[in-house]
């Protein structure tokens, strides 16, 4: 089930590039918080656990990880 999620948010962000400059907002789900984020040059990571976890353990995780500026040959 979570790679189906992962698949189905991978493919509507891609789908977002191709039109242009839009964006693919994500809020932090209601019972998660931040556990880890990351930014390193256009690469961003965010990874959200349940409140009262962390990303060494948890039971649930989502991650969303986005790059900007992606040349348009690439896609």
């Amino acid at each position: 089930m979570r790679r189906i999620a992962c698949l189905a948010l991978s493919v509507l962000a891609l789908g977002a590039a191709h039109a242009g400059d839009e964006r693919f907002p994500i809020g932090v789900p209601e019972g998660f918080t931040i556990g880890h984020e990351q930014k390193l040059g256009p690469q961003r990571i965010i990874e959200m656990v349940p409140e009262g976890e962390n990303v060494q353990q948890w039971t649930r995780m989502i991650t969303v990880l986005t790059v900007r500026d992606l040349p348009r040959e690439r896609m």
